[in-house]
């Protein structure tokens, strides 16, 4: 984790604690969420991977509220607008393209913005099909059933490898390079077991309401992204919509653990390992 990255989590938990608006709160806790996917994925070796897969973990968030929720609440204007702004997030994420690698807070160049607006766009038609053609229930297995297929992919050396030398395959990079380290996702195990339990909630009749902004913070929550814990989002929604000064104290402390253990711990553990050479 550089300077940089740190300076940002420091300035939006500043930031953060001046915002005395518990709805204002809300949106700054949503869109440091959203930043976080990006800014503390590593930097991968094939062209794009590092922006890629966090936009993938944001789709597939958000799809499986939208198959969770009735007509009626995914079409409420509070979601609406939810979508739009992280839509335009993803977009300024991609606009990271035209500045310098040096002040750039993604990993490494994204890819043409226009591109990624097409991608949404007509991943949110296929989201649209799918919610035509299947039924309520098969929508939620077949959810079920990709994120489950995307883990074991993930987590299996060989099949991890064999999409990394088709991928690199089509981005003209050098295939006898390809390995399992190259799909190294961020998170995504948090993410995939969040996504489950709340889709095994809903099935079963135990998830409570959630709009997509509620939903989106929860899974993406970047304090425990990188090393859990896998809160349930029942508890979650609770301390979510007080946003007390318990919680506020606990951002805090956070944000100093992080400056200690990536700061101070690894600047003596670099210093603690040249001396030994």
């Amino acid at each position: 984790m550089t300077l940089s990255i740190i300076l940002f989590f420091s300035i939006g938990a500043f930031v953060y604690n001046l915002i005395r608006s518990q709805v204002w709160r809300a949106w700054t806790l949503f869109v440091l969420s959203v930043f976080a996917v990006y800014v503390l994925q590593p930097r991968l070796p094939i062209r794009f991977a590092d922006f890629i897969l966090p936009t993938v973990a944001l789709v597939i968030t958000v799809t499986s509220w939208w198959f969770i929720q009735e007509k009626d609440q995914r079409l409420q204007s509070n979601n609406l607008i939810t979508l739009l702004i992280l839509i335009g997030l993803i977009i300024g994420m991609a606009m990271m393209r035209f500045i310098d690698a040096d002040y750039r807070l993604t990993p490494s160049r994204p890819p043409s913005p226009w591109m990624v607006f097409i991608g949404l766009m007509i991943t949110c038609l296929l989201v649209i099909v799918l919610t035509r053609l299947f039924k309520p229930q098969h929508q939620i297995n077949l959810m079920l059933l990709g994120i489950i297929v995307l883990f074991v992919v993930l987590k299996s050396e060989f099949l991890a490898s064999a999409i990394s030398k088709w991928w690199r395959g089509q981005t003209a990079q050098d295939v006898t390079l390809a390995s399992s380290l190259d799909l190294s996702w961020l998170g995504f195990s948090y993410i995939a077991f969040r996504l489950i339990h709340t889709l095994r909630d809903y099935q079963t009749g135990k998830l409570p309401a959630v709009s997509l902004r509620e939903y989106l913070t929860y899974v993406m929550f970047f304090p425990s992204l990188i090393a859990g814990p896998i809160d349930r989002v029942e508890r979650f929604i609770k301390d979510y919509r007080t946003l007390s000064s318990d919680f506020e104290a606990g951002l805090h402390r956070i944000t100093v653990g992080i400056f200690k253990k990536f700061i101070i711990a690894d600047s003596l553990t670099y210093g603690l390992s040249l001396d030994s050479i």
